[in-house]
């Protein structure tokens, strides 16, 4: 996740930090409020997955990158199960905390968090996932998954929560 070296920020938007302006392409100064205006954030989309570790070290080996992988092979185990054979920690989310049931509480930590949020905070409860250890987001901007899902392994049970429109990383 990028942090805007202007404001200290996390929400950014591509290439443009949406607090400040700071533009990491041409590493010029802060837009003015007015240039800030013209910046579309609407139709970001990103892919919600929560679930449960027995561990968070079992959370981290399921997440961690393989050393070496060649075009087309998958960065992690989680990669690979949600066939998604790259994904660019800028675009990319995986957040392992205590086990919870408030996912808003969750969401204000890793986005920001107004009536989208909300909407998949109902869609989670209307799913019926209960507790969870582990929030996972990848957003569409670089490499949405093809056919993203739920799983369940030997120490984790993953449920894709589905694809939501979000307003910006924190």
């Amino acid at each position: 996740m990028k942090t805007c070296p202007s404001c200290g920020n996390r929400k950014v938007h591509g290439l443009i930090c949406l607090n400040c302006g700071y533009d990491f392409k041409t590493k010029k100064s802060p837009m003015t409020p007015a240039e800030l205006t013209g910046i579309n954030t609407e139709d970001q989309k990103a892919d919600i997955w929560l679930g449960s570790f027995t561990s968070k070290q079992d959370f981290e080996t399921y997440f961690a990158e393989y050393e070496e992988y060649g075009e087309g092979e998958p960065i992690s185990p989680f990669a690979k199960e949600q066939r998604l054979p790259f994904y660019d920690h800028d675009f990319f989310v995986a957040k392992f905390f205590s086990r919870t049931n408030d996912l808003g509480k969750v969401l204000s930590e890793v986005i920001v968090y107004n009536d989208r949020a909300e909407a998949i905070v109902a869609n989670n409860q209307e799913a019926g996932i209960g507790i969870f250890n582990f929030i996972a987001m990848q957003l569409e901007e670089l490499s949405p998954p093809e056919k993203p899902h739920s799983v369940t392994g030997d120490n984790y049970t993953i449920y894709y929560l589905g694809r939501f429109a979000y307003s910006g990383l924190i």
